[in-house]
């Protein structure tokens, strides 16, 4: 009995040092993004940087350059970041429902001179009311509600799915949870996808016929 206790115990404990090891190999990874820049404040509500590298991934490999986010946060502020650093043209449209925060997270932009390609949009009740042009998204990211009334992110593929082009990625922050799982497997049934990639906390619906894994190291 005590060994099996003493088995799980060590178990657990093996399974978090490999999972710090790997948080802190993904925030090597992003240095570039984390260092010599106005300080980002990171809480247990940000995303872990598996998801933030897996974004940053995508954007790069695949040129992501219309991207639709539901969550401002560090994510928004990462991307602009490397926009700005990679010299990208791309269009962040930034949605979330809390104006006093995405104020913040523009005045970190404007601090790092990373304004340019972010567009916040508070509680829209269209993509429209915030997009003026005719450019195909070619990137979702969900880490927020999709509008003010919403009491889950559900809505969010309805919100965006009229300007998805035909290659997009959308990502599905908190998959860990029994109702974000829910939404996804009824993502899947609305719209059609050549892949999905699970990880821990997160999942990405893909639709890409030239495929080519984002996924980052040591993740898959």
């Amino acid at each position: 009995m005590l060994k099996k206790f003493l088995r799980r115990c060590h178990n657990a404990v093996s399974r978090d040092i490999a999972q710090q090891m790997l948080a802190a190999r993904f925030s090597l990874f992003l240095s570039p993004l984390l260092q010599n820049w106005a300080y980002i404040p990171f809480t247990n509500w940000a995303p872990g940087p598996e998801f933030l590298c897996h974004i940053a991934n995508e954007i790069c490999i695949r040129q992501r350059r219309t991207i639709v986010e539901f969550g401002s946060g560090v994510s928004t502020i990462l991307m602009a970041r490397l926009a700005k650093i990679n010299a990208l043209d791309v269009r962040i449209y930034s949605i979330d429902q809390n104006q006093d925060w995405q104020d913040r997270v523009a005045a970190i932009c404007a601090a790092d001179g990373t304004l340019g390609p972010v567009h916040f949009l508070c509680r829209p009740a269209r993509l429209e009311d915030g997009k003026h042009d005719d450019a195909l998204v070619d990137m979702v990211i969900v880490d927020g509600k999709a509008e003010a009334a919403a009491e889950n992110r559900a809505s969010a593929l309805d919100f965006v799915a009229p300007h998805l082009g035909p290659s997009f990625a959308i990502f599905l922050h908190d998959t860990d949870r029994a109702e974000e799982q829910a939404i996804l497997d009824g993502w899947k049934k609305k719209i059609a996808c050549t892949h999905t990639i699970a990880a821990d906390r997160y999942a990405v619906l893909l639709n890409d016929a030239a495929m080519f894994d984002t996924t980052p190291q040591n993740l898959c």
